[in-house]
């Protein structure tokens, strides 16, 4: 079972970083824009997601929801 949630970024945003916290948190990411910079974060480890999401509560976000690729 696989989660994922997304995360609207702002200005300060540093995306240098994603890639090392995306590795320190075991999740992947993927980049997209839709009237600025979004950021979906996945991992089958729900836990995993809820410290990401716990770590970048200062961004708007959509709640984790469990999807199927």
């Amino acid at each position: 079972m696989t989660h994922q949630f997304t995360v609207y970024t702002n200005p300060e945003f540093d995306f240098d970083l994603l890639p090392r916290f995306a590795e320190e948190h075991e999740c992947t990411y993927h980049l997209d824009f839709d009237e600025g910079y979004i950021v979906t974060f996945s991992s089958e480890n729900i836990d995993y997601l809820e410290e990401v999401s716990d770590q970048l509560s200062f961004l708007k976000q959509t709640p984790i929801e469990e999807y199927t690729i």
